[in-house]
């Protein structure tokens, strides 16, 4: 008897402890937007931009809207410069300073340079 009851103490006390950390944890995550940005092609096209991130500062990421219509939400990845958002398969969304670089991957797996510009000024 002795035994059982240590065992279901054991247990109740452990799984007490696992729901208050993951209510804990998982109720302060949240979403976090920034502001949003315009961006100016060369080719008189504009793409916007809106960067964000997990509270917790676990993960950034960039909303990007092309101009025919397309929306993505691509992670930040590690950058030697600037910042980089790509999903790794399909658009890279690259900005250093007041450029920005778009890049596609075509059939071969190669990134292509499809649009580059820079910052509007905030209106």
């Amino acid at each position: 008897m002795k035994g059982r009851w240590l065992s279901v103490s054991l247990l109740l006390s452990v799984s007490l402890v696992l729901v208050g950390c993951a209510t804990k944890n998982d109720a302060a995550l949240r979403i976090v937007l920034g502001e949003k940005y315009t961006y100016s092609c060369i080719d008189g096209t504009k793409i916007r931009a809106q960067f964000g991130g997990l509270s917790d500062d676990s993960l950034h990421f960039a909303r990007i809207s092309l101009p025919d219509g397309r929306k993505y939400t691509l992670p930040q990845l590690v950058s030697a410069s600037g910042a980089r958002y790509s999903d790794e398969r399909e658009l890279e969304f690259w900005i250093k300073g007041e450029a920005v670089t778009i890049r596609r991957m075509n059939e071969d797996g190669v990134w292509e340079v499809v649009a580059e510009g820079k910052t509007e000024p905030h209106q």
